[in-house]
């Protein structure tokens, strides 16, 4: 995979974007052609064959992306993968960590929490913001970057046979929570909800911006994107969750 035409764009917000198209190609492939005159079928070698390719949008500042589910050929995870293992080896792998986290359309750890019967064990990676921070997560944030800290972990678990953890109304756990579903990281809680073991993690409903296929121009996708990229920004001010 490669990145191809990168190039920046202001949208109708003078939004700074990096766009582009992560490709999926083949550097050799032999196609089984048709030979009309000779009615007869022939073998052609292609170099660099298109496989697919996946259009994206970097917001500068805030280094919010956007980016194209191309069926089974470009997944979510197949896309954060291949993204950030292209990314990397553009700078020999030297000095250079990238991760894509996933921003959640509606926060439903913080929803599942009140259902389970008991909890037994919560886990959440968090990384600092950029700085942006909401005021439901800021006192976290800002304990990272005073630290200088690049990555945090936090494991929290209860005996299988106890009453289970007491976090549904914890105020740090929760500020953890809504961070890693606003993509500083990823939480997970494990326990028991209707007499059975659940895991429920962020990351799993993702924001999603329906485009129809005759929104072809790369101006009037950027003005939609813009749409959505306008309330993640107006979600990340630093207004009380209420």
């Amino acid at each position: 995979m490669g990145f191809f035409k990168v190039k920046k764009e202001l949208d109708q917000n003078n939004y700074l974007f990096i766009s582009g198209y992560l490709g999926k190609f083949e550097p050799e492939k032999t196609q089984e052609v048709a030979d009309r005159k000779q009615l007869d079928f022939n073998t052609l070698d292609i170099q660099d064959s298109v496989v697919a390719k996946s259009k994206f949008y970097l917001h500068i500042k805030s280094r919010i992306i956007a980016f194209q589910i191309v069926g089974q050929d470009i997944s979510i995870s197949s896309f954060r993968n291949r993204f950030c293992s292209v990314f990397n080896a553009g700078y020999d792998d030297l000095l250079v960590d990238t991760d894509i986290q996933l921003i959640e359309e509606t926060n439903t750890l913080i929803a599942s929490l009140a259902k389970f019967e008991k909890v037994f064990s919560f886990n959440v990676n968090l990384h600092p913001s950029n700085p942006n921070h909401r005021d439901i997560w800021k006192d976290v944030d800002k304990r990272l970057q005073k630290l200088r800290a690049k990555k945090y972990k936090e494991e929290i678990g209860a005996d299988w046979d106890s009453e289970g953890l007491d976090i549904a109304n914890d105020g740090d756990v929760k500020s953890k929570i809504y961070m890693a579903a606003d993509g500083y990281g990823k939480a997970t809680v494990k326990g028991e909800m209707e007499g059975e073991l659940r895991t429920i993690s962020t990351g799993k409903n993702p924001i999603v911006q329906e485009i129809a296929d005759s929104v072809s121009k790369e101006d009037c996708l950027l003005h939609r994107l813009s749409l959505m990229f306008g309330k993640i920004f107006e979600r990340m001010k630093n207004h009380k969750d209420r």
